[in-house]
């Protein structure tokens, strides 16, 4: 999908459906944006982390955040980049947030106007009611910070390409060449997280990811290392505020399909 150089109206809808294990270019622009699938899970990389973003839920990305997108499962993608000053209004860091049944309908209802035409008035107070629902939206915790500083990089990258890996810091000591003491201060310092907590957080999302791509509960909480579903399940609602089974409900029962 090309990514436009200007916006020819306050609001500029992007549609379109894409494969599992698309990766778009990186990039930036002068103006805010809301990554959202209407079906399928999003994952948005920036500088700072890492932002998981499944059904009912959308990243917002602040004007010029260097970021790119991929898609962990096919996706129907929609995409809504906002003028500066409503931009401004939403006031809001890059994040994952709640969408609502009538934030859904108003992305949907913006999305079946072409931007080649001129908007009327109704369409103006639709994108302004969109606009003040979105600067009052809930921040959800599906991301994890992902610090450039150069001793933890190969730390994050090991645990990136394998969640479970469960080597203590000490581990890293001569791989990176500082102490596991620095190495927790770092993490402390860099996350805003010691560092068991940061691996329990990426443990967790990347089981949302598998739970997103159909497996059960019970395998996820097997193949991420816990004895049991139940500690799964525990950990899993202390991360992210509620239970696999619940978000699985919320997410892709029929009545989360319609709202």
């Amino acid at each position: 999908m090309s990514i436009p150089q200007q916006l020819l109206q306050r609001i500029m809808p992007r549609t379109k459906d894409i494969p599992m294990g698309k990766k778009g270019p990186r990039h930036q622009h002068e103006w805010g944006q809301l990554q959202y699938a209407v079906r399928g899970v999003l994952q948005v990389d920036t500088s700072e982390g890492r932002f998981i973003s499944p059904p009912n839920r959308a990243v917002w990305i602040p004007p010029q955040v260097d970021h790119q997108v991929t898609t962990l499962t096919a996706a129907q993608y929609r995409s809504i980049y906002v003028d500066l000053i409503w931009t401004q209004q939403i006031d809001k860091p890059t994040c994952v947030i709640e969408i609502s049944p009538l934030v859904k309908e108003l992305i949907l209802h913006v999305m079946n106007f072409p931007s080649s035409q001129s908007p009327d008035l109704f369409l103006e107070r639709i994108w302004q009611v969109l606009v003040d629902q979105l600067s009052v939206s809930t921040i959800i915790p599906y991301d994890i910070p992902l610090p450039s500083e150069r001793r933890l990089q190969p730390i994050i990258n090991e645990l990136l390409a394998d969640p479970t890996h469960k080597m203590p810091l000490e581990y890293w000591e001569d791989k990176v060449g500082a102490s596991a003491r620095t190495l927790r201060r770092l993490f402390q310092q860099h996350t805003g997280m010691g560092f068991n907590q940061w691996r329990q957080r990426l443990v967790i999302l990347h089981g949302l990811e598998l739970l997103d791509l159909g497996k059960s509960i019970t395998d996820v909480a097997l193949s991420l290392g816990y004895e049991s579903s139940s500690a799964f399940s525990t950990m899993f609602k202390r991360q992210l505020g509620e239970s696999p089974s619940k978000y699985l409900q919320r997410t892709y029962s029929p009545t989360a399909e319609t709202p």
